[in-house]
């Protein structure tokens, strides 16, 4: 097993964080900002959701989508800044890009109203274009299992899709209705938009149904975990939009972090699974995200404090 969350081996750099109490679960008195929506009128749960933001490489650039608002593209033309991509769906849940170049929206505004259900993807190589027609490859499909598309993201020879309940696969075919869309799972649907990892065509989550899931090409199935119901136990029920999971690549193990107590809680806690060995831990450190080794010389986190942490680095939480 590593020593990265055991050793605390890290070197810090202090960034800048946001941290607030936005889960969807919360829609009474004080949810939301002050002022928004209609006096008396009901909230919608999707609108309170944890904002957080979806990001793919479009080409050399940066596409990225903060949940419930457009899609925007960074071009990295000097000091520019992102702006949104014209024709994109005016509200979206979540975004990627396929590996045959479509820019695709999961959960998306079908020019009428927000379909939490509804994959959206642009023509081939043109992410301005998400309207089909007999000269280009954009499409829309609407999901069926489930009540929201939580979150996707592109694999090996398909891409996967989570909602609430659910595992689909998007794959492409080459010709008219360029996708086809199959259920892999049901009752396995994911947790959080970030509780997910991939490696290689094989994925592990943590699941709404109280548990964590592994995919290696069948059928979804849930992994041994001793540490299940003292995860679960912790967990912060209100926070559980934070959970998120990186890969350790260098060790074969996927890692999960979330927020424990009550409150406002931030991810302070971890489960980590080494799924060649099949052996579990768990412990306490505070880290929101975190990505893998590569391209970076190290395992890159950020903690709930404001600091980006290299880990496998050798020195303990050094530096600013």
């Amino acid at each position: 097993s590593s020593s990265t969350t055991g050793g605390g081996t890290a070197v810090k750099f202090k960034y800048e964080i946001n941290p607030g109490n936005e889960d969807a679960s919360l829609t009474g008195f004080g949810s939301g900002l002050y002022g928004a929506g209609g006096f008396g009128a009901s909230a919608d749960p999707q609108e309170l959701a944890l904002a957080t933001w979806s990001l793919a490489q479009w080409g050399q650039n940066l596409v990225a989508a903060r949940r419930n608002t457009t899609v925007y593209e960074w071009s990295q033309q000097g000091s520019a800044r992102a702006a949104a991509i014209s024709g994109a769906p005016s509200r979206v849940a979540w975004i990627f890009v396929t590996p045959e170049r479509h820019l695709c929206a999961a959960g998306a505004h079908d020019g009428s109203t927000f379909q939490p259900m509804l994959v959206r993807w642009t023509d081939q190589e043109v992410n301005t274009d998400w309207t089909a027609s007999a000269t280009d490859q954009a499409g829309d499909f609407p999901l069926a299992e489930g009540a929201e598309i939580v979150a996707a993201a592109p694999s090996v020879g398909q891409n996967l899709i989570w909602t609430d309940s659910a595992l689909y696969s998007m794959r492409y075919l080459g010709g008219e209705p360029w996708f086809s869309f199959d259920v892999l799972g049901t009752g396995c649907g994911l947790i959080a938009p970030n509780a997910y990892a991939i490696k290689d065509g094989f994925a592990a989550w943590c699941s709404n149904a109280g548990s964590f899931y592994v995919y290696r090409g069948g059928a979804p199935e849930p992994s041994n975990c001793p540490l299940r119901k003292w995860f679960f136990d912790q967990l912060a029920p209100s926070q559980k939009a934070k959970i998120a999971a990186g890969i350790i690549g260098e060790f074969n193990e996927v890692i999960w972090f979330a927020p424990s107590g009550t409150g406002n809680a931030e991810c302070n806690i971890y489960v980590k699974w080494n799924w060649v060995t099949g052996d579990w831990d768990h412990g306490t450190l505070a880290r929101t995200a975190w990505t893998d080794r590569a391209p970076l010389d190290a395992p890159l986190a950020a903690g709930a404090d404001g600091y980006l942490y290299f880990h496998e680095t050798g020195f303990t939480d050094v530096g600013a």
